[in-house]
């Protein structure tokens, strides 16, 4: 039974991991926070993509618990967990 609940915990997050990996873009910005932490306006700049879309981007990475997060005054800034 304890087997079963574990499979039944641990599967779900091999599946969120899964899907953050499926982007090209979700695996751009984690090459981008392997150099150095980054605030979202600058994962934006340097993708040239939108803040909006860097964010829904970070959340799907965040899920997957493959980024952290911290806050700076009013800037949150990222990193690989």
């Amino acid at each position: 039974m304890r087997h079963r609940a574990f499979k039944d915990k641990l599967y779900p997050q091999f599946a969120r991991v899964g899907k953050a990996l499926a982007s090209e873009k979700r695996l751009e910005l984690l090459d981008l926070l392997t150099q150095a932490p980054r605030r979202v306006d600058a994962l934006a700049s340097e993708t040239e993509m939108s803040v909006a879309n860097v964010s829904q981007h970070l959340q799907a990475l965040l899920q997957a618990r493959l980024v952290e997060t911290e806050r700076e005054g009013m800037q949150v800034i990222y990193r690989l967990a």
